[in-house]
C-alpha cells in the first residue's frame, strides 16, 4: 500500500511539474528571436556532472562540435540536458557519452550510457508521466517524459534506442537551429504606388503613299 501511495504521489508531482514546464516553454517558444549557444550550455552542464566522475562515478566522455546554436530558451535547453544526463548517470555502469553536432539545420545532442538500456516494449511507457521502470532507482524514468514535453514544444524530436557505442540507452535530442532572418514584409504605408499605365488605344499608323 505504501509503495502504491508513493507511486501515486510521484505521478501527481511529475504531472504538475511537466504542466508548469510546458506552460513556460510554450510562452518562450512563441518568441521570434530565440537563440541559445548550445556548446556553451553543454559546457556548463557537463562541468556539474564531471564532478561525479571525480568522486568515483562513471567516466564522462564528450564529443563536441566547434559551435552549435539552438532555437530554444537557455533554461529549457539546459533542463533538457540535465534531465537526460541525470538519467544516464543513474543507470550507467562505467561510461556516459555526450555528443553535440549541427546537422541539416538542427542541433543534435546524443547522450548514451553502458547500463542495461530499455527494452523496446518499454520505450513508450518510460515517457509516461511519473512512470518508473525500477523503484530501486529514485525518480528514474521521470525526467525523460519531462524532456519529451519540452522538446515537442520547441518543434524537435526525442528518440530513444539502444546505443551502438556503449550498449545501454541512447537518447537523441534534435532541436531546430535558428534560421536566417527574413526581411519583414513592407507595410501598406511603405508600399510605393506605381503610376497606372496609359491604356489609351494606340494611334493608327499613317497610310503609306502609293
Amino acid at each position: 500500500p505504501m509503495d502504491h501511495a508513493l507511486d501515486a504521489l510521484g505521478r501527481i508531482d511529475a504531472q504538475i511539474g511537466r504542466s508548469l514546464a510546458r506552460f513556460r516553454a510554450e510562452s518562450s517558444a512563441s518568441a521570434t528571436q530565440l537563440e541559445t549557444d548550445a556548446r556553451g550550455s553543454v559546457d556548463r552542464i557537463s562541468r556539474l556532472f564531471q564532478s561525479m566522475t571525480a568522486t568515483g562515478g562513471p567516466a564522462f566522455e564528450l564529443d563536441l562540435s566547434e559551435s552549435a546554436t539552438v532555437r530554444a530558451d537557455q533554461q529549457d535547453f539546459e533542463e533538457i540536458l540535465g534531465n537526460v544526463l541525470d538519467n544516464a548517470f543513474k543507470w550507467a555502469n562505467r561510461r556516459v557519452r555526450l555528443s553535440l553536432r549541427a546537422e541539416d539545420g538542427d542541433c543534435v545532442v546524443t547522450i548514451e550510457d553502458d547500463g542495461p538500456g530499455i527494452e523496446d516494449d518499454d520505450l513508450k511507457r518510460v515517457l509516461a508521466s511519473g512512470h518508473r521502470l525500477d523503484r530501486a532507482k529514485p525518480c528514474s524514468g521521470l525526467g525523460l517524459g519531462f524532456v519529451d514535453d519540452l522538446v515537442t514544444v520547441y518543434g524537435g524530436a526525442l528518440t530513444l534506442g539502444r546505443s551502438a557505442h556503449l550498449g545501454g540507452l541512447s537518447v537523441e535530442v534534435r532541436l531546430p537551429s535558428p534560421g536566417p532572418t527574413r526581411p519583414a514584409a513592407p507595410s501598406a504605408e511603405a508600399k510605393t504606388t506605381r503610376p497606372a499605365r496609359d491604356r489609351r488605344p494606340a494611334a493608327a499608323p499613317l497610310a503609306r503613299p502609293v
